[in-house]
Parts: structure tokens; sequence; C-alpha cells
């Protein structure tokens, strides 16, 4: 891995462990300034992954990449929070469609990478209070079989018919990705109108101007349509129900691809 030096400033490479994104928290929380920004630790088997909501996540050793980095925003731009899962998306979207996917692979808001409608990879960003850090963790499925997805709905590289690709090529591209939108990111104060950054979301989020459920948290819901992404990375739907403009923060989206005698077919 010591090819990687040029985008990561520490690597870690594990055979196999619980949760990469467990693993950094608790290294840089015990030891801060052995672990500046842009360490990462990365393994191709996960025991104990999780997606949002604690949902599990899990795969063949060998068949996926699990990635966690570490950056430190400044904590006073509070706004700055609601970008990185959408930042870390595109950063998996643009290394995938160099390798093979094209246009073909888009972001899911908040925090997943679709080819088509199946997911291809998901992001999970915490926030290291102690430390005032956030660790970003992405999974992305790679050589898995069909028989080996965990549901219907997902997909990797190999399925999707990329051939000209390897772990270590995936992994430096997105953290080559990762480190050139971050950069920029913060050369325009973390400004993600004057970065370019919005811009480049909202073109390849698969989300926007499409009939949505958003779930959001305490167990509510509504329908309506999907139409943007804020200055604060939230993202704007039109309620069905009234007509009002919804800014969701923090919650799942559920595609739904029609409507069929007054019900939803969802998508993802």
């Amino acid at each position: 891995m010591s090819e990687l030096g040029n985008v990561a400033t520490r690597i870690e490479w594990m055979q196999s462990t619980g949760s990469t994104n467990s693993d950094l928290v608790a290294a840089v929380t015990a030891d801060p300034n052995g672990w500046p920004e842009f360490s990462v630790i990365g393994t191709d088997f996960q025991t104990e992954g999780r997606g949002r909501a604690g949902r599990a996540w899990q795969a063949p050793a060998g068949s996926s990449l699990f990635v966690t980095v570490l950056l430190r925003p400044p904590a006073q731009n509070v706004s700055v929070f609601g970008w990185l899962p959408l930042l870390a998306g595109l950063a998996v979207r643009n290394s995938l469609a160099s390798a093979g996917l094209g246009d073909r692979v888009k972001v899911k808001w908040p925090n997943d990478v679709l080819v088509g409608e199946k997911k291809i990879s998901g992001v999970l960003s915490e926030f290291v209070a102690p430390v005032q850090a956030v660790v970003i963790g992405a999974g992305v499925n790679l050589f898995l079989t069909e028989d080996q997805l965990p549901v219907e709905t997902a997909t990797s590289l190999s399925l999707e018919g990329a051939t000209n690709f390897t772990l270590e090529s995936i992994l430096a591209g997105y953290l080559s990705e990762l480190r050139g939108l971050y950069e920029k990111f913060a050369l325009n104060g973390f400004d993600a109108n004057r970065s370019g950054l919005r811009s480049e979301v909202v073109e390849n989020c698969v989300s926007l101007n499409r009939k949505v459920r958003a779930v959001l948290p305490g167990d509510k819901e509504f329908v309506g349509t999907a139409t943007n992404i804020d200055d604060s990375g939230r993202i704007t739907i039109i309620r069905d129900s009234d007509g009002v403009q919804v800014e969701v923060s923090a919650g799942d989206i559920v595609h739904l691809r029609h409507f069929d005698n007054g019900s939803e077919r969802i998508g993802l």
C-alpha cells in the first residue's frame, strides 16, 4: 500500500476486522496526534460491518472493499457535515465510473451509490466528538456473484461487466477522488457552491426529479417529488399531500418507480 502515500497520510490494512469505522474511531480517540487527517484503515473482510440505522453489512472475504478515512473539518462550520457523505459518495461514483461503469453509476441521497437502480456502494459517516473529527466509511461491492448478493437490489463491479480493475486500483482511485474533492471544498472555504461540489452532486444524483418516499427519524414518512439539494446538503421534496416544500437533512429516501392503481411500486 506504499503507493498510496500521496493520498493517505497513514494507512493501515487489516486482513480482517469487525468494522473499519469502529477501528478508526477507537484509534483516533486513544491517540489523536498519531492519526492525522487522511489517515486510512481498510480491509477486504468485515465481520461486523454496518450501514445507516445499524443495518448489518457483510460479504465474503475478498469480495468487497471496506475503507474508512479520517477528516478534520472545521467544527464551527456545521453545514460542512451534511456534505461529507455526499462528497464521499461522489468520490466512489467517480472512481467506479473511471473503472468501467461510466455514466451508469450515480449517487443516491444521502449515502449510496447505484448502478441503474441497484446498490453497489454505501457510505457511513460518524462524528468523533472527543477529537472533533469525522470518519467516513465506504463499502464497495467488487467481485460479489449473484448468489452472494445480500439483497436482490444490490450489484457489484464484476456483475456490471467491469473487468479491468483490482481492489488496489479501486482503493487508489477512491482515495484520490476523495482527497481531491475534499481539498477543493476546503480551499473554497467549505462552500459547496463555490467549490463546485453542489453542482456535481446534483448532476450525478439519481434521487432528484422523481417520486420518493422520505422515511424520517421517529417513524415519520411522506411521499413527494425530490427536486433539489440545497446549500447545506439537504434534499428538497415537494410533499404530495399538501404541496409544501420540505428540506430533509436526515433519513432514508426510497425511490418509487411508479404508481399502479393508487399504490406505490418501490424501487430502492
